[in-house]
Parts: structure tokens; sequence; C-alpha cells
């Protein structure tokens, strides 16, 4: 599986793929790479930062047939738990990604997984644990419609309501998925 680890502060990356030709580069959030055509493609997979600690590892799961061609999911994973400084508060957690193929324009960014620690001397540790499990829609010609979310949460290992449920559809006009309203 296709790995790259980021960090945005230092701007630094370590990179593993089974590319011929990987591209490389000293930017802040940015990777993809399509071993298929042999050429290193740049997409970014968080907001730009100037003053960022954060460190990614960013990896290939899985492929996609989708309504406009191919779909890669990758799974981003993120944490403040930098080497270089680190604190008392942590939060890390991992975002769904789908970049259309070979476009690389990202058609649905998803936050699946939050894992947040709040260090507190006075009234003690919080930690809030949130995790989404989910589900794909396919067509009749077995392309990626929808995908459905079903988000819980925990609070110092104690179940928190609600649990949310989230569903995003494919909308040709604008080429990405978009949140079906009223989730």
């Amino acid at each position: 599986m296709p790995s790259a680890v980021m960090t945005s502060g230092v701007r630094s990356w370590h990179f593993v793929a089974p590319c011929t030709y990987p591209m490389l580069r000293h930017m802040t959030n940015v990777l993809r790479c399509w071993c298929r055509t042999k050429k290193g493609r740049l997409v970014s997979v968080a907001e730009d930062c100037k003053n960022c600690s954060d460190l990614y590892h960013v990896g290939y799961t899985q492929r996609f047939a989708a309504a406009a061609g191919s779909v890669a999911e990758l799974n981003v994973e993120h944490s403040t738990a930098n080497p270089c400084c680190d604190g008392g508060d942590s939060h890390s957690g991992s975002d769904l990604l789908l970049v259309a193929v070979p476009e690389g324009a990202k058609v649905l960014a998803f936050e699946k997984e939050t894992d947040d620690y709040n260090h507190d001397d006075q009234d003690g540790d919080t930690q809030k644990v949130c995790k989404s499990e989910i589900s794909y829609g396919r067509d009749g010609k077995d392309r990626l419609q929808a995908i459905d979310a079903r988000t819980s949460c925990t609070v110092n290992g104690k179940f928190e309501p609600p649990i949310k449920v989230s569903r995003f559809e494919w909308n040709a006009s604008k080429k990405r998925f978009l949140q079906r309203s009223g989730d």
C-alpha cells in the first residue's frame, strides 16, 4: 500500500510508494502518485498553514469506478503528536479523501475519525474519540454514487449521543460528492 509521512511546519517529506517515478517536493500538505501513468502529481490534503506542526500520513486505500471515470480513495491520518513540538493537549484523526483520476481534483474530503485529548490539572483530563462506519452506494453499472457515514463518539470511554448520520451523493454538474441536505 503506498504511503507517505509529511510534516507541515518542518516542510519535509518521507515518501514510500511502488511507483516507478514518484514525485517528491518540499511542499506543504500535498501528495499524489498514480502508478498507472508512471507520473507523480500533487494534490492538497490539508489547508496551508504557516506555523503548523501537524504530521500527516497518506495511504492509498482503493479505487472506484465512477460516473466521471474513476476515483481513488486516500486515507489521510493527521496528528499533533510531533516529536519536535509535543505538548499536553493532542489532536489526531483521519480523513477520507476521494480524488478524481487522472485529473487530481478532490471530489470529497470527510473527517472520519478524531481523537482529542485535553490535559487539565484542575478539572481532570478529557478524551473525546469519534469514529465513522463508512458504506458505499453503487449504481446499476457498479459505479460509486454515494457514501454513507455513521459517526459515534465517546467521552472518557463513555458513549456520547447522538450518532450522526451523513450521506454524500454524486453531483454530476459540480463533479463532486455533496452532503445531502438535512444531514
